[in-house]
């Protein structure tokens, strides 16, 4: 897939590049504990096209910072379970809860865009935290767009945008095609796992489609909203 926005509990992965260094916050080198700014091109397009949103969530933020520094500080909340990451991006004005999105009783209330960068993360965790006609941003391939449009059924793709140029296409029958073959495969792949005693979705950054690669050379980000 090339360039992804991998970080949670890793430094920002670049083409043909592996982390240096994984982990929580405390085992990265000195230099490595600090909010990143990575990714400011696709999002600064996304709100010069969609406009920003009045609220933002970001969970398993980790420390990157780009989105709330794009949409603005006061509208983006960071959320992660990592102290230090949170306490760092405090430190930087912004706005950040340590908790465990996943748990329903995490008080995070709702918003209009929801920020989905990490392929761990299922879309099912957080929608009751997007409001009516909200946003979701997410990978290309991480199979989070394939579940908001054929697992929940109320979301429409409106396109996705190039990350090194910030251009934005609408989606074409290839488009869909691909997504319900990944769709397809996952859900097999979900059934093996099972068969395996595991949970297919904290393995699903490790087992891409071959629909979606083929489609998408390069890294894009897509848009959906809830209808």
């Amino acid at each position: 897939m090339g360039e992804r926005l991998l970080h949670h509990r890793s430094p920002p992965v670049h083409a043909n590049m592996r982390p240096v260094v994984g982990g929580v916050l405390r085992e990265l080198p000195e230099e490595l504990r600090r909010p990143y700014h990575w990714g400011t091109v696709p999002l600064n397009s996304y709100k010069n096209y969609f406009g920003a949103p009045q609220s933002a969530l970001y969970p398993f933020s980790y420390m990157h910072a780009t989105p709330a520094m794009v949409f603005g500080k006061e509208r983006v909340t960071c959320v992660d379970s990592d102290r230090d990451a949170v306490r760092l991006l405090r430190k930087e004005g912004i706005r950040a809860i340590n908790a465990d999105v996943r748990q329903p009783t995490a008080k995070l209330g709702r918003h209009d865009l929801i920020v989905l960068l990490q392929p761990e993360l299922g879309a099912r965790h957080v929608l009751h935290r997007l409001k009516p006609s909200g946003y979701v941003l997410t990978n290309a391939s991480d199979y989070i767009a394939e579940e908001l449009l054929f697992e929940h059924g109320s979301f429409a793709l409106l396109g996705s945008i190039d990350f090194k140029s910030g251009k934005i296409s609408s989606p074409g029958n290839n488009v869909m095609q691909a997504l319900q073959a990944s769709w397809e495969y996952y859900k097999q792949m979900e059934e093996y796992f099972e068969l395996l005693g595991k949970d297919f979705e904290e393995w699903k950054s490790f087992y891409p489609s071959k629909e979606v690669m083929k489609l998408w050379k390069r890294p894009d980000l897509l848009v959906l909203k809830r209808e």
